[in-house]
């Protein structure tokens, strides 16, 4: 995704139209999920240059947010995961198109606005000075914190996920595969319950990583302790 966009910066001067020739062709490249991860990272980019703005109106955008991609996942279900690549338009029929563009723009819509619901809701929040505990047991603001010092770990979050999804999909498809129950008990109460436990397992795992030096420099790109001179 760095590279995309760095490669289209600098052949097209204009930011605004280096992202929408990017994003054109991101669409076309469906290996590792770049169609799919680079509408992410260029929300990401508008999200860093405008920080203080967001930081500024957090609770209004991260309000708004929630509402908009709440009432926008009502409508999800299992087909967004498996939706037809650029190239298999060719053999579809005008309005299969049109539908599948529309889909792809739902799911742009979806992950974009609770993520940035997200953003605005931690954006307050320094995981680096928690709270003093006198006031710890009188507002909700400890979890926040846990939740926010999570943040340090997402590479780490990352690369295990996708491990773990990468050889299930290899060895075992069928694991946690939940086609026969209804959308709504899905998207309610199912997903978002493995979420957190999938989640949980990561965090323990990026941990206990972050503890083995040769691992860790590996995978999370830390520096290897110096040898003390003998």
């Amino acid at each position: 995704c760095f590279c995309l966009w760095y490669i289209s910066v600098s052949l097209v001067r204009k930011p605004w139209l280096a992202a929408l020739v990017s994003l054109i062709i991101s669409q076309c490249i469906v290996v590792h999920e770049v169609q799919w991860s680079y509408p992410a990272f260029l929300a990401g980019i508008y999200v860093g240059a405008h920080l203080d703005t967001i930081r500024r109106y957090r609770r209004p955008i991260a309000l708004s947010a929630f509402i908009i991609g709440g009432l926008l996942l009502i409508g999800w279900n299992k087909s967004f995961f498996t939706l037809p690549s650029v190239y298999a338009w060719s053999t579809l029929p005008s309005d299969a198109i049109l539908l599948s563009i529309l889909m792809r723009l739902y799911r742009f819509a979806v992950n974009l606005t609770l993520s940035l619901g997200f953003i605005a809701l931690f954006l307050g929040i320094d995981a680096t000075h928690p709270i003093q505990q006198s006031t710890a047991s009188l507002t909700p603001l400890p979890i926040l914190y846990r939740l926010a010092s999570y943040g340090r770990l997402t590479l780490g979050i990352y690369i295990i996920h996708s491990m773990f999804f990468m050889v299930r999909e290899r060895i075992c498809p069928t694991l946690l595969c939940c086609d026969s129950l209804y959308p709504w008990l899905f998207n309610i109460v199912v997903a978002p319950l493995l979420s957190v436990v999938l989640l949980l397992v990561c965090i323990a795992l990026t941990r206990l990583l972050m503890r083995l030096p040769w691992l860790s420099f590996f995978f999370l790109g830390t520096p290897l302790p110096l040898r003390q001179a003998a």
